[in-house]
């Protein structure tokens, strides 16, 4: 891969790094900063790390210090849940024979994780693959502990082209043009932003869910207009409610 990516690839790069960071935040695992391009999953750690996640140059990856079968389940649960929340159509493939990892099974299936088994002759206890096959995570278990190794290179290949990820999209449109309307309009893309939503000021070569659309005859009494781009629908909000309702219909 060239070692300068492009905008879109910058910006999906940056978004997979985030997600994986979400999910293994909702899994509670701790975070392990790795300061080489690769971790040796297998090494020696301080005992008093549990559950680890780590980015590192190319590679994301867990590592749980328990090989118990709902720890297992809960690792490929875990690689599962992030390509799903990336959006990708994946494959689980089990590398195991069903009748020694019985209670492995019943908890992917009360999980309503979708898998097949195979019996490959390979060092790995499980792989996701995408649409066309190609591998983006793969996991094995050894003497203490479960974990799996990913590629941000090939969930960016796989993404870019299934074309599932609009990065220029913007939640939020505020929209003002005389000095007193952008005196209102600054504070509230602030107010926005710190309120976790993407949005976005006078910037229209965005497309966006939603238009604020401010204007001094509205400020005036109090109000600013909200315009659905999916309906194009408009609603005039109360301008003291507005960062509620917006979290409200998002």
């Amino acid at each position: 891969m060239k070692d300068i990516l492009s905008k879109k690839e910058s910006k999906i790069w940056n978004y997979i790094e985030n997600v994986f960071a979400t999910v293994a935040n909702y899994y509670n695992y701790d975070y392990l900063k790795v300061l080489d391009e690769k971790i040796d999953v297998n090494g020696d750690f301080e005992e008093e790390w549990e559950k680890v996640y780590f980015i590192n140059k190319k590679e994301f990856g867990i590592i749980a210090f328990n090989k118990d079968s709902e720890i297992i389940a809960e690792v490929i649960s875990f690689a599962y849940r992030f390509l799903e929340e990336l959006g990708l159509d994946v494959e689980v493939k089990l590398n195991i024979e069903q009748k020694d990892y019985p209670e492995l099974i019943s908890y992917l299936d009360y999980l309503d994780i979708d898998y097949v088994i195979t019996n490959e002759k390979a060092s790995y206890l499980f792989r996701i693959s995408g649409d066309n096959e190609e591998e983006l995570i793969k996991g094995d278990v050894t003497s203490n502990r479960v974990y799996f190794i990913g590629s941000i290179p090939s969930i960016l290949t796989n993404l870019i082209t299934e074309n599932k990820l609009n990065t220029d999209s913007v939640d939020i449109l505020v929209i003002a043009q005389t000095k007193e309307e952008l005196l209102s309009a600054i504070p509230l893309v602030q107010s926005l932003r710190w309120s976790e939503i993407k949005c976005d000021l006078n910037n229209q070569s965005k497309p966006a869910r939603i238009n604020i659309i401010i204007n001094e005859e509205d400020l005036k009494k109090g109000l600013i207009t909200v315009r659905d781009n999916a309906t194009n629908e408009e609603e005039k909000i109360d301008e003291s409610v507005i960062i509620d309702y917006i979290l409200s219909i998002l």
